[in-house]
């Protein structure tokens, strides 16, 4: 029985497969980031339908807070592009 040596890969294929692995870790990382979004907007919509009609500083704390998420996700993606 002969142990063959393990294969190596080539420069251009070790290349390759660090691209897709780059890649596929910059889409799973916007996934991510869609799905905080959504629900840092969902929980605020539930903030906001659950306080009080009159209840006006609530409402702009929930609102702020959702304007921040909104700002800091559009920060962070054009930010995320040039780096």
């Amino acid at each position: 029985m002969t142990n063959a040596p393990p294969s190596r890969l080539s420069d251009e294929e070790l290349l390759a497969s660090l691209r897709f692995v780059r890649n596929r870790l910059r889409a799973l990382t916007v996934a991510v980031l869609i799905m905080a979004l959504a629900l840092i907007l969902a929980a605020g919509a539930m903030f906001g339908s659950l306080v009080n009609y009159f209840a006006g500083d609530a409402m702009m704390f929930g609102g702020v807070s959702v304007l921040a998420a909104l700002l800091g996700f559009v920060f962070g993606w054009f930010a995320g592009r040039k780096a």
